[in-house]
């Protein structure tokens, strides 16, 4: 004949359940610092790597930009090309210098132009956007000046327009179309990424989309892109970043940071 618990019993099963919970919770959060920690020490890896064929290259783009300005014989399609390629370059080598000084407590920021580091990720991309047929949009006020990080801010709008980019492409739809808005609030600023893609599955919802290997690509995606952008969004714009599924089929993900830095973000203001 089975017997009934008496309450302390219950309370004292109870009790043992949540700590097997916790204790397992814990677990996971260890075996994701030490994931953490190893895709830290492989970025500053291969950041020291690259930086060297990158400063050669650049050298090399450089000479092939004085042939086009020294030969009239070149197409304007050579020079553009030319132009975009010393662009990608630049672009990589200040990447690699921020994956070796993301981590240092001593940065300088200094205000830059919303509009113009938004523009310049999108031109960096031109190339794949035209090969995808998508079309961007962009609701950014032109004299909107901040005070941060300029090159991680350009990684965040890069990372979410590379993503949206991927969900347009996967959609199929004949009309691809992505937009960038920024909205300026009396203490915040908003930065919202929306396309018409395939969207975000739900069981990923609200937040587990930007966890550490967390994909929607299967295994052509690696987990580590929207990851890094909430830890910029977090560490050096004092953030949130969020997303949702809009109307359309596609989603939305907005970043929502202070209009002014403190004092104390990370890094010191540039004088």
């Amino acid at each position: 004949m089975k017997t009934s618990l008496s309450p302390a019993q219950v309370e004292l099963e109870r009790s043992v359940d949540e700590l097997k919970k916790e204790n397992e919770a814990l677990q996971i959060a260890v075996r994701q610092q030490s994931k953490l920690a190893s895709v830290g020490m492989l970025s500053a890896a291969i950041a020291h790597q690259w930086l060297q064929p990158l400063s050669a290259l650049t050298v090399a783009a450089q000479e092939l930009n004085c042939m086009c300005d020294m030969e009239t014989d070149h197409s304007p399609c050579t020079r553009e090309c030319a132009q975009r390629l010393m662009e990608y370059l630049r672009f990589m080598t200040e990447t690699m210098e921020s994956f070796r000084e993301f981590s240092s407590a001593y940065q300088f920021r200094a205000d830059f132009c919303v509009f113009e580091a938004v523009s310049f990720v999108v031109k960096l991309l031109k190339g794949s956007l035209i090969q995808r047929k998508i079309q961007v949009d962009m609701d950014i006020p032109r004299p909107l000046i901040w005070n941060g990080y300029a090159n991680e801010f350009k990684h965040v709008v890069m990372i979410l327009l590379s993503n949206a980019m991927d969900a347009c492409a996967e959609s199929g739809k004949p009309e691809r179309h992505i937009c960038i808005s920024v909205q300026c609030c009396r203490d915040s600023i908003c930065l919202a990424c929306c396309d018409n893609g395939v969207g975000i599955p739900e069981q990923l919802l609200p937040d587990r989309l930007f966890d550490l290997f967390v994909s929607t690509k299967g295994d052509r995606g690696t987990g580590l892109g929207l990851n890094l952008a909430r830890r910029i969004v977090h560490e050096r714009m004092f953030g949130a970043i969020s997303a949702e599924n809009s109307s359309d089929g596609g989603a939305c993900i907005s970043v929502r940071f202070p209009r002014v830095l403190p004092q104390a973000a990370g890094g010191c203001a540039a004088s």
